[in-house]
């Protein structure tokens, strides 16, 4: 323990250095000077908790800021973004009447009729209408990005990037843009379910891959599977591919405590209750551990809480597992937990994961991680290193025995393991690293 407390102090001198190089050094000057980002929530409701140590890094570089939320619930804003950044709502039922007629309207257009032949071809008859709804929402949730752009970006302004966070239909709208002839830089993100081509239709992608100037995946595993899913049909894209991993600052500069209860083990995990997240394997995985004094928390709701928590007591009903589901709580609660309480290890049982934000954030106090091998876990968990890595089809039975094999281990190979969770957060996600480094990439 005591080794990894100095190798975080180290870590607290070089980020005070960092950031004195980064506030004072020469930049090599930019003609962008303006960013627009398009996001679903942020900076209003839960979700993309995430983009807050992004925005502000870019904010320290770029003179102007708008940050257009699609979703925005003006009732309910979590944080204050930096003063250059400016705040754009862009509320649904303001422009839903006319959306919704443009896009009944699309839905009878050569382009659509083109994307449901390509769709056809690679997911057969399946789910015919399940993809032909998805199409109209693309059109009808870009409908209010489309206004906003024609009336406030001029088609010759090629010093401004517009920025979509997801590659989803606001990085189709950049798309149509840049195919219309428009000056600006469009980019995107693409993160889990917008980057792997495996979870489910998302429309248009030969189209975004074809006009973006750049799209930046969170996880190398992704890039590669979309560059390879559509090679044959987008021979010389536009865009030029990158890998951009997100990262996070650990802004308390503490690691997570010693334990000093042996007789007891701590697992936390820390997602939405959905299907995916696959929570029901960590819940059968613990009821066959339920001879062990063991401690599941929780972060996180969702549509299957109430189900799941049945499940829970079920399952834990007069064992030595106790249980807390904590539900939504805010990404300084969390931290703040991880700061203060010991715990033993973070598990993540998703059937399809980006690089998970949870695992960063666990690996950055420390703390190692249990995952199955799904979408770009393994460039975040190397097994036996900084956590356990399962084959992707693992049961619960496997992840049950990997717990166990985990609470075996030495304490120097616990420390080992915890020494190296931090390295990998700082190697790999560290927020000041990253979003320079992407800083750099997009003003070229």
């Amino acid at each position: 323990m005591k080794q990894l407390k100095q190798w975080v102090l180290l870590e607290i001198s070089y980020q005070i250095i960092y950031n004195f190089i980064m506030q004072n050094q020469h930049q090599t000057p930019s003609k962008y000077k303006t960013l627009c980002v398009f996001t679903v929530n942020y900076p209003y409701t839960p979700g993309e908790q995430f983009f807050h140590d992004e925005i502000n890094y870019l904010a320290e570089n770029f003179d102007d800021i708008s940050i257009v939320s699609m979703e925005s619930n003006l009732k309910k804003t979590r944080v204050t973004p930096p003063k250059n950044c400016r705040v754009v709502g862009l509320d649904r039922k303001k422009f839903l009447f006319r959306s919704v007629l443009k896009a009944i309207a699309k839905m009878f257009s050569p382009t659509t009729f083109k994307e449901m032949r390509f769709a056809k071809k690679e997911l057969g008859w399946s789910s015919f209408f399940k993809r032909w709804s998805r199409i109209f929402s693309y059109y009808l949730y870009s409908g209010r990005q489309v206004a906003w752009i024609k009336k406030n970006i001029e088609k010759n302004n090629n010093q401004i990037i517009l920025y979509s966070y997801w590659l989803g239909p606001t990085a189709y709208g950049l798309a149509k843009f840049k195919k219309s002839g428009y000056k600006f830089k469009a980019i995107s993100r693409a993160h889990g379910y917008d980057a792997f081509l495996d979870r489910g239709y998302q429309p248009f992608r030969k189209e975004i891959y074809k006009h973006l100037d750049e799209i930046h995946f969170i996880s190398n595993n992704a890039k590669v599977q979309f560059e390879e899913k559509l090679a044959n049909y987008v021979p010389k894209p536009n865009a030029t591919l990158y890998t951009s991993h997100l990262g996070l600052v650990n802004t308390s500069n503490k690691i997570n405590p010693d334990s000093n209860d042996s007789t007891s083990f701590t697992i936390v995990s820390c997602s939405n209750i959905v299907d995916i997240k696959r929570i029901d394997m960590i819940i059968d995985a613990l009821g066959e551990l339920k001879h062990l004094p063991i401690y599941w928390r929780h972060f996180g709701s969702g549509p299957l809480l109430n189900s799941l928590l049945d499940h829970a007591k079920a399952t834990f009903e007069n064992t030595n597992i106790n249980f807390s589901f904590e539900g939504q709580l805010s990404n300084e609660k969390i931290m703040n937990y991880y700061e203060t309480t010991p715990i033993n290890l973070f598990i993540n049982t998703s059937d399809n994961e980006g690089i998970p934000y949870s695992i960063m954030e666990a690996n950055s106090y420390g703390i190692p991680a249990l995952g199955r091998d799904v979408g770009g876990m393994s460039e975040i968990i190397e097994d036996g290193n900084n956590g356990i890595l399962l084959p992707k089809d693992a049961g619960y039975e496997a992840v049950a025995k990997a717990i166990l094999d985990f609470m075996d281990k030495s304490e120097t190979e616990i420390r080992q393991m915890r020494l190296n969770a931090f390295a990998n957060w700082d190697n790999s996600f560290n927020a000041l690293k990253n979003y320079s480094l992407f800083y750099k990439t997009i003003i070229k």
